[in-house]
């Protein structure tokens, strides 16, 4: 099998950029550290997989339209179901578009921005660039898997006595009873060599945490990627390309709130929180790059299945129609209700939903790469989803890929819409949790064919 790896700076250039995952709107034309996309192309038996990783908070469905083009113009035989694109849900960078069909870059003041077009482009020419440098270094390369027991994503949904859940909720109530969910499970490594002389190509890793550590900041950075990459840089050598990517962590973020000692909750937010994340993540890589699990040499196989899953599109009641329909046909301006935006969104998105198809087509892939096996999923996946999947192949490292190639914003459990709470509501969620079901079962079905 062929490796290949490349990276590329995506940091925007020429204005302020509206910055994504947060309430209120922040725009900003400063940099902490430079956003990149990291490509890793491999290819064996007639079969090519190009993997795509940047620094932004959504791979907006417009955005894979527009890679798609222009690696057709840039290179030679290039397919589209090759690609795959995921995000590290870095919340700290720009908004490409507001007209996907769950928006939230809605009421930016386009005067003072960057358009959306030309940070689309922007990504998109450092997207294609990161693609055209792994294409020309690739090599006959072996593989080793390793796992890491670390944490780096921890449960934000809080559930109350009342049977009500909200993210990021106070646990310090009379009435908390419990985290919703587990935190999450440990990082997925590999690393790739050099056939010949044992050379380090490039390191893939995934971990189970959005990057949000530093989240509310106004400012552009990477989060806790740009940390880690350093420090393994700074050990491994400046040109070992990282790709990191972000498992299953609907639930999930970096934050602990259940902090053992609160003299450290300052840890919990910010730069700091992102340098704690990422200095885990990298010791976990160098460390485990001593032990690893798994090697892979020789012929090894490479498969891979790229379809569309119609994904049922979440509905509003009559009655959540009617009182959207009613909200929307006034005047809230002059509001000091801090959740005022929520009851925008909700409404926005509730008439939105009701006029749509009943079906969303999104792109899913799955890969086989020796014996580890992976599956993307278009949205903010709740783990227990892809819990489910990996459970039904225990004698392969299975690896969950969220926030790829499209942006179906969370989906969340039965469960968990039942215990209500921001992350299970109509503006911050396209499909169902019969959608989630079809996913498990397409996925599982996908998987099947490879092994």
């Amino acid at each position: 099998m062929k490796v290949g790896f490349g990276s590329a700076p995506i940091t925007p250039r020429g204005g302020k950029i509206v910055i994504a995952g947060q309430i209120p709107v922040r725009y900003t034309d400063k940099v902490h550290d430079g956003i990149y996309a990291t490509a890793m192309v491999t290819e064996s038996g007639g079969v090519r997989t190009i993997w795509v990783s940047c620094d932004i908070c959504h791979p907006t469905k417009k955005l894979t339209d527009d890679v798609i083009k222009s690696l057709k113009k840039s290179l030679p035989g290039f397919k589209e179901d090759e690609l795959i694109l995921s995000a590290t849900h870095s919340t700290a960078c720009f908004y490409l578009t507001d007209d996907e069909f769950l928006n939230s870059a809605f009421d930016v003041d386009k005067s003072i921005m960057m358009p959306f077009e030309e940070t689309r482009k922007q990504v998109c020419d450092g997207i294609t660039s990161a693609v055209l440098k792994a294409v020309s270094c690739m090599k006959e390369a072996a593989a080793e898997f390793a796992a890491a027991d670390i944490l780096t994503g921890y449960c934000r949904r809080v559930l109350y006595k009342d049977n009500t859940a909200q993210m990021y909720g106070d646990v310090s109530r009379d009435d908390f009873l419990r985290m919703e969910y587990p935190d999450g499970g440990g990082a997925q490594i590999i690393y790739f060599y050099g056939k010949d002389n044992h050379d380090l190509l490039g390191i893939f890793t995934a971990v189970p945490c959005p990057a949000q550590a530093d989240e509310a900041s106004l400012y552009i950075t990477a989060d806790y990627w740009h940390y880690a990459r350093e420090i393994i840089k700074d050990t491994l050598g400046k040109n070992i390309p990282v790709l990191g990517v972000c498992r299953a962590a609907g639930e999930l973020s970096p934050h602990r709130l259940l902090s053992i000692d609160a003299k450290y909750a300052e840890a919990e937010w910010g730069s700091k929180a992102a340098e704690r994340v990422g200095r885990n993540i990298a010791e976990a890589v160098l460390s485990e790059m001593k032990r690893p699990l798994r090697a892979f040499e020789g012929d090894i196989s490479h498969l891979r299945i790229t379809k569309e899953i119609p994904f049922p599109v979440r509905k509003p009641s009559q009655k959540e129609l009617d009182s959207a329909k009613e909200y929307l046909s006034s005047d809230h301006s002059e509001s000091a209700d801090p959740n005022e935006w929520i009851k925008k969104a909700q409404a926005a998105h509730s008439v939105k939903a009701a006029a749509a198809e009943d079906f969303y087509k999104a792109r899913v892939s799955v890969l086989r790469i020796g014996e580890m096996l992976f599956f993307t999923a278009p949205a903010e996946l709740f783990s227990e989803y892809a819990k489910r999947i990996t459970a039904k192949f225990p004698k392969n490292p299975v690896f969950d890929v969220q926030l790829t190639n499209d942006t179906l914003g969370y989906l969340p459990t039965a469960e968990a819409i039942e215990h209500g709470g921001y992350s299970t509501m109509i503006f911050s969620t396209v499909t169902t949790p019969e959608g989630g079901e079809k996913f498990v079962n397409e996925i599982t079905s996908m998987l099947k064919e490879l092994v």
